[in-house]
């Protein structure tokens, strides 16, 4: 065809021309095509909005249709009207809920039941014709529920969402919730029952174990509190409100949580929270909180994120911790003071293997290195290496003595070959009715041993020389009254003689000299 075009002269001239409005009308008609196209995609592009848009009309009217059929199922089992309602639609409803729906006559047996029922409670709805209602359930719970639907058949008025339970099988029970309203037939007469029931035991233990929380809350001693995205508290328990100075939970609920804390710590707090709390990490940390009339109490506080974003607060008191601490840390320094400085060598083992607690005393007494102590696991290894250290028989039985023994020991004698003498006890430790350890002490003997040797050594020296002195005492009494006698008594001869007065004056005077002197000696020896 461009051959043609490119040659005038050419017979086939006519042709061309005739191909060029071919062409011509060949592309404008492709263009049309091709806005018509163009205007159809975008018809179909609205269209396919439309489309959507009433789909998701659709999706919100079947919702909201849902929501309708849940209320007119619940309308139905609550009153007769409800039973003219179409039973099919009713049966579909039921079969989506779960529920099981059913008919009972006067005595409370079942005269029809939907097969719904087998999914709730195991057994085919055949099987359930002609049994009671109240079978299978707890005689208290048999006797409740009777009573209640009697009452209702007295004033004519359904009953709505009554709980019971059910023995599925021995040690397991099951939670069921019925509905029901008053059956009449066409001349008004009673003639039964028609409801449904549903299995809640998880709806049921979730609220048993829910109760279970708030009881525990509500006697819990930490104060625990949750708080929404913008720090507001939208819970607390009674030992939130105590610990911040408050009487009822109510009054903190809507306060901010900073509130609560010391300025600087809530600062400090916020900037921290921000890494933990906001990578769903548990944070907790140390701080003043404040009570409300201004006071502030040592605390310690410990948040958590919620599933829901919320975050749940527990604060805890530490003043009493604290001063217990300080009371603990004020005895631990009085004991460490007291066992540094006694003279008795302490040293204390638990019940089980572990490092064992001594003062510096012990070291020096056993002759042991402190290094060497803290090593030892028990005081029977002290024991054994100082027996194996020894050559003494004697000490040797008397190591051997403290390490068979396991209850009270007093007063154990331990002499070293440097002639050191060592006393020792032992006393159990008990906590309760539980054994505890044992505390041993040694007592250093060693000067009052040589004391005591030095005392008796003294006493036997005097003794010895109480006896010396009774000896010499005996031997010079009968030295000197013997001849001090034999005097006095020549002297009283000589008087009986015949002298003159001047002899018979020398005789009296010899005789009055030597009773004097007599005297004078018994005084002294007697």
């Amino acid at each position: 065809f461009g051959e043609l075009i490119s040659m005038p002269d050419s017979p086939d001239l006519p042709n061309v021309k005739v191909f060029e409005r071919l062409l011509k009308r060949e592309r404008a008609a492709r263009k049309h095509a091709e806005g018509l196209l163009d205007a159809k995609s975008v018809e179909l592009y609205e269209t396919n909005e439309k489309l959507r848009a009433l789909a998701k009309d659709l999706e919100a009217r079947v919702e909201m249709r849902t929501t309708e059929l849940e209320f007119e199922r619940n309308l139905a089992i609550a009153t007769a009207e409800a039973r003219r309602i179409s039973e099919a639609r009713f049966d579909h409803v039921a079969s989506v809920v779960g529920e099981y729906v059913w008919e009972l006559d006067t005595a409370f047996c079942f005269i029809s039941v939907t097969p719904q029922v087998e999914a709730a409670l195991g057994c085919s709805a055949e099987a359930l014709i002609g049994r009671s209602f109240f079978e299978g359930m707890p005689e208290r719970d048999a006797a409740e529920l009777r009573s209640k639907m009697s009452d209702r058949i007295e004033v004519g008025a359904q009953f709505l969402n009554l709980t019971h339970r059910r023995v599925a099988s021995p040690g397991e029970i099951q939670w069921l919730r019925s509905s029901g309203t008053l059956r009449f037939d066409a001349d008004g007469e009673w003639i039964g029952f028609l409801g449904a029931s549903l299995d809640v035991s998880e709806q049921q233990l979730a609220k048993l174990e829910m109760q279970k929380l708030v009881i525990a809350l509500e006697h819990a001693a930490d104060g625990v509190a949750i708080t929404d995205d913008s720090g507001a508290l939208t819970f607390a328990n009674p030992a939130f409100a105590h610990m911040f100075g408050r009487v009822d939970p109510s009054e903190v609920l809507g306060a901010e949580w900073t509130q609560f804390v010391a300025a600087d710590d809530a600062e400090r707090m916020l900037l921290e929270m921000n890494d933990f709390v906001g990578g769903n990490q548990d944070y907790s940390t140390e701080g003043r909180g404040m009570r409300k009339g201004g006071s502030e109490f040592p605390g310690h506080f410990s948040v958590n994120r919620l599933p829901h974003g919320d975050l749940l607060w527990v604060c805890r008191d530490e003043s009493e911790r604290l001063n217990t601490l300080m009371s603990v840390q004020t005895q631990n320094s009085q004991l460490t003071v007291l066992l540094e400085n006694i003279r008795v060598g302490v040293v204390f083992e638990g019940s089980s293997e572990g490092a064992l607690i001594f003062n510096p005393a012990l070291c020096s007494m056993l002759g042991v290195e402190a290094s060497d102590l803290e090593q030892a696991q028990a005081v029977a290894t002290i024991f054994s290496q100082l027996r194996d250290a020894s050559s003494d028989p004697e000490f040797v039985e008397q190591v051997n003595y403290l390490l068979s023994v396991r209850a009270e020991a007093y007063n154990v004698e331990l002499v070293f070959g440097d002639e050191r003498h060592l006393v020792c006890d032992r006393v159990p430790v008990f906590v309760g009715e539980n054994y505890g350890g044992a505390l041993w002490t040694f007592s250093d003997i060693t000067e009052e041993k040589r004391q005591s040797a030095i005392l008796e050594e003294a006493r036997l020296e005097a003794e010895a020389g109480a006896r010396a002195k009774s000896t010499f005492l005996a031997n010079m009494s009968h030295e000197i009254r013997t001849p001090l006698n034999g005097i006095c008594g020549m002297a009283r001869l000589l008087r009986n003689q015949l002298m003159d007065d001047a002899a018979q004056d020398y005789v009296r005077a010899i005789q009055m000299s030597a009773d004097s002197l007599l005297h004078v000696l018994n005084d002294i020896l007697d």
